[in-house]
C-alpha cells in the first residue's frame, strides 16, 4: 500500500478543496434534488459518492497506472450525472461527448504511462517501481531517452482532455445539461482541475523540457483567449461560468508552464481561490433557476425581488472572481501578473493574462449587478423566491470561509501549503509569505497598475456591455458557437459510417470467413513485425533424396485437397500429406512428433471412414466455394511461421531448456529429453491430455453408436 498512495502538499491540499467543496455539494444536492423522483435521486447520490471516491483516488494515488483506473471512474461517473436527464435527447448527445472527449484523451494517457514505465525499466527499475512516482523521480538520466518527448506529448493529450485545454475546450460547456450540483462540483475543485494535478504530479519528471513550456504555455493562451472571449459574449450566467472556468483552466495551464517558484505559488493561490469562488457562483446561480426561473442576465436585471442574502453572496464571490482586495482572487491576480512579469515570455503572457481577468471581471460585475437588493413589489414572487432560501446555505458558507481565509492566509497556511508544493516539484523558494502590499518596487508598481486597471476596467466594462448590449448579444448569437463541437459531432458520425461499412464487411454471418480474416491478420502482423526485430537468413538445408520424397508427398497432399472438388476427397488428401509428414519427422529422429501426427492422422481416417458411412455420397457433393483468398491466407499464415522459425535473433529465455538437458539423464534416467519431459516433468499434465483424448474418443464413439441404433 505504500507504493500505491502518497499525500504529498498539492495532493492534501486536493484532497481538503474536494472534501470541503464536496460536503456543500452534497448539502446542496438535498434541497435542490427534491423534487426529482427517487430513481433518478438514486442513480444521482450513487454516481456522485463514486465520483467523490474517484477524486480522492487520483488525488493520493502515487502508482500511475492505479491513477489511470481512478482517472476512467471520473469520467465514466461524471457521464451519469452530466446525462442525468436521460430522457432529453440534446442532454444525452452532450453527455457522451463529455465522456468520448475524456475517456479518449485516457487512451493517450494510458499510452504515456506506459512509455514512461518502458523508460523506467530501462534505467533499471522494475515494472511496479517504474509506475511509483517518487522512484521514477530518482531515475537521473530519464529525460535522455528516445521516448521522453513522446511520452511527454501523450500525457500532455490526456491532460488538455481531462481539463479541458486546446484544442478539447469544446466539452466543458456541454457538461452544463447536467444538473446545477454536479456543474459546481466539476468546475470548482475536482475533475477538470484533475488533469492540472497530475500535471503538478509529474512535474520533477518533465518540466525541464522544452516541450513541456511550448506545450502548458501555448495551449494555456489559447485556452484563455478563447474562454475569456466566450464568457464575455454570453448573456446566460450558468454558460458564462462554465467558459469563465475554461480560462481558468488556461491560466493554470500557463502558469505550469513556466514552471518557476513565482508560477507555482501562482497555481495555488488559484486553485483555492477559483475552487470557492466557482462553487459558490454556480450554486448561486441555481438558486435563481429556481427562484426565479430563469439564469438569463436580462431577464434578471429587470427583476423586483432581490433580498440582501443573495447580494452578500455574489459581492464575496465576485470580489474574488475580480480580485478585489481582502479576496483570495485577489493574492492569485497580484502573483500572476508578478509572474508573468518576471517571465521570460512577458510578452506573451501578461497581455493573455490581463484580458482573461478583464473578461471574466466584466462577467462578475454584471452578475453582481443583477442581485443588487430591490423593493420587493410582487409578493407572490417573493414568497416563491423565500421557498428556494436554503440553496444559499452552501454558497453562503463558501464564501464566508473564502473571507476568513483570504483576512489571514498565512494563518490558515498557503504559505506553508505553496512551499510544501515548491519542495514537492525541486523548486525553491524562502518562506513565501502572503500580504496584500508589496512596496513600489518593480516589478510591484506594473502588478499593482495592471491590478487598478483590471479592477477598473471590470466595472466599467460591464456598464458598457449594457450600453451596446444589442450589439454584443448579436455578437454572441454569431460566435456563440465558435467551437468545434459541431465539426467534431459531423466527423464522429463519418467515422461510424466508415466503421459500419466495415463491420458489414468483416461481419457476414459466414464462419469461414472470420477464421479468414483472423488468421490472415495474424499472420500479416507476425510477417510485419519479424522483419522489424530480426535478422531473417535462410538456413542451410541438408535435403536427401527421401526427405525431398516426403515433401514432395506432403505439398503433394494438399495441392491435390486444394483442387479436389469433392469434400471427402480433400480430407482423404489431407490425411495422405499427413502420413508423409509422419515419415518426415521420424528421418529427423522426432519420434513423439511422428507418433502423435501418426496417432491424429490415423484417427482423422476413421472418423473419414465413419462419415462416408453415415452420411450418403453422391455426385452433387462438391466443393463449389473454393477461393482463391483461402489459398492466399493459408500462404501467408505458412510464411509467417517460417519467418519465426528462422528468425536468428529473437531472444529466448534458454534456462528452463538448459535445465532440462542437463538433468534428464541425472534424474530421470532418460537420453530422449522431450519424453522425460513429458513423462517425467509434467507427468500430471501429460496424464491430463490422455483423459481428455480419451473421453473425446469416447464421446464420439458413443455419437456413432447412438447414431447406429437410430437408424
Amino acid at each position: 500500500m505504500d507504493n500505491l498512495f502518497s499525500a504529498t502538499s498539492i495532493d492534501n491540499l486536493f484532497g481538503t478543496l474536494v472534501a470541503i467543496i464536496g460536503v456543500g455539494v452534497f448539502l446542496y444536492s438535498y434541497f435542490y434534488m427534491k423534487s426529482y423522483s427517487s430513481r433518478v435521486k438514486t442513480v444521482f447520490y450513487t454516481s456522485l459518492t463514486l465520483f467523490t471516491i474517484s477524486m480522492f483516488g487520483i488525488i493520493y494515488s502515487a502508482n500511475l497506472l492505479l491513477l489511470y483506473l481512478f482517472w476512467e471512474m471520473t469520467s465514466v461517473t461524471s457521464f451519469f450525472l452530466i446525462g442525468l436527464k436521460n430522457e432529453d435527447s440534446q442532454v444525452k448527445e452532450k453527455a457522451k461527448w463529455a465522456l468520448y472527449t475524456t475517456v479518449g484523451g485516457g487512451l493517450f494517457l494510458l499510452a504515456g504511462i506506459m512509455m514512461t514505465s518502458q523508460i523506467g525499466m530501462e534505467s533499471g527499475l522494475t515494472f511496479f517501481e517504474s509506475l511509483h512516482l517518487p522512484t521514477l523521480f530518482k531515475v537521473t538520466n530519464f529525460h535522455q531517452h528516445e521516448y521522453f518527448n513522446l511520452s511527454l506529448f501523450a500525457i500532455f493529450i490526456g491532460i488538455a482532455s481531462k481539463s479541458a485545454l486546446f484544442p478539447f475546450s469544446y466539452w466543458l460547456p456541454l457538461a452544463m445539461a447536467g444538473p446545477t450540483p454536479v456543474s459546481s462540483f466539476l468546475h470548482s475543485a475536482t475533475m477538470v482541475k484533475a488533469g492540472l494535478l497530475l500535471g503538478v504530479k509529474i512535474f520533477p519528471l518533465f518540466s525541464q523540457s522544452i516541450l513541456w513550456q511550448d506545450l502548458f504555455v501555448y495551449s494555456g493562451v489559447i485556452t484563455v483567449l478563447y474562454g475569456g472571449f466566450q464568457c464575455l459574449l454570453q448573456g446566460n450566467f450558468k454558460t458564462m461560468l462554465a467558459y469563465s472556468t475554461i480560462c481558468i483552466l488556461g491560466m493554470l495551464a500557463i502558469l505550469l508552464g513556466l514552471a518557476s517558484d513565482y508560477s507555482m505559488i501562482s497555481f495555488v493561490l488559484l486553485v483555492v481561490a477559483h475552487a470557492f469562488y466557482k462553487a459558490g457562483l454556480f450554486q448561486f446561480v441555481g438558486y435563481f433557476a429556481k427562484a426565479y426561473n430563469t439564469m438569463e442576465r436580462e431577464a434578471l436585471i429587470n427583476s423586483e425581488n432581490k433580498s440582501i442574502l443573495p447580494f452578500i453572496i455574489a459581492l464575496l464571490c465576485a470580489m474574488s472572481m475580480v480580485g478585489f482586495p481582502l479576496s483570495i482572487g485577489f493574492y492569485a491576480k497580484e502573483f500572476i501578473y508578478t509572474t508573468s512579469i518576471k517571465s521570460e515570455l512577458l510578452w506573451i503572457v501578461t497581455p493573455t493574462f490581463f484580458l482573461g481577468n478583464l473578461f471574466m471581471g466584466i462577467q462578475a460585475i454584471n452578475l453582481l449587478r443583477v442581485t443588487w437588493p430591490r423593493k420587493r413589489v410582487d409578493k407572490e414572487r417573493s414568497i416563491h423566491a423565500k421557498a428556494y432560501k436554503s440553496l444559499l446555505i452552501s454558497p453562503l458558507l463558501y464564501s464566508l470561509m473564502a473571507l476568513l481565509v483570504a483576512i489571514a492566509p498565512n494563518l490558515f497556511g498557503l504559505g506553508s501549503i505553496s512551499d510544501g508544493v515548491l519542495i514537492d516539484t525541486g523548486l525553491f523558494n524562502d518562506n513565501t509569505h502572503i500580504k496584500l502590499w508589496h512596496g513600489f518596487e518593480y516589478p510591484y508598481n506594473i502588478v499593482l497598475i495592471l491590478s487598478l486597471i483590471t479592477i477598473l476596467g471590470s466595472i466599467s466594462g460591464s456598464f458598457i456591455l449594457d450600453k451596446y448590449f444589442v450589439s454584443f448579444d448579436r455578437l454572441s448569437q454569431k460566435y456563440s458557437e465558435f467551437s468545434p463541437w459541431p465539426k467534431l459531432v459531423k466527423a464522429l458520425h463519418c467515422t461510424l459510417d466508415i466503421f459500419k461499412k466495415m463491420n458489414s464487411l468483416m461481419v457476414n454471418g459466414d464462419f469461414a470467413h472470420y477464421i479468414r480474416c483472423t488468421v490472415g491478420f495474424l499472420a500479416i502482423l507476425t510477417i510485419s513485425t519479424q522483419f522489424g526485430i530480426s535478422n531473417i537468413s535462410i538456413p542451410e538445408i541438408d535435403v536427401t533424396l527421401s526427405k525431398a520424397l516426403c515433401l514432395a508427398g506432403v505439398l503433394g497432399g494438399l495441392i491435390f485437397a486444394y483442387l479436389s472438388r469433392s469434400d471427402i476427397k480433400a480430407i482423404l488428401y489431407f490425411v495422405i500429406s499427413g502420413f508423409f509428414l509422419v515419415v518426415f519427422f521420424g528421418y529427423h529422429s522426432a519420434a513423439d512428433v511422428s507418433m502423435t501426427q501418426l496417432m491424429v492422422e490415423t484417427l482423422s481416417l476413421f472418423f473419414v471412414f465413419f462419415l462416408i458411412k453415415a452420411v450418403p455420397i453422391n455426385g452433387d457433393n462438391y466443393r463449389r466455394n473454393i477461393k482463391l483468398k483461402n489459398f492466399i491466407v493459408a500462404l501467408l499464415f505458412g510464411l509467417s511461421l517460417w519467418l519465426f522459425a528462422i528468425a536468428n535473433r529473437m531472444k529466448f529465455d534458454l534456462s528452463a531448456s538448459r535445465y532440462f538437458f542437463e538433468n534428464s539423464k541425472i534424474l530421470a534416467k532418460g537420453e530422449n529429453v522431450v519424453n522425460v519431459i513429458l513423462v517425467d516433468y509434467r507427468a500430471m499434465d501429460t496424464f491430463g491430455e490422455v483423459l481428455v483424448v480419451a473421453i473425446a474418443i469416447i464421446g464420439v464413439l458413443a455419437i456413432f453408436s447412438k447414431r447406429g441404433k437410430r437408424e
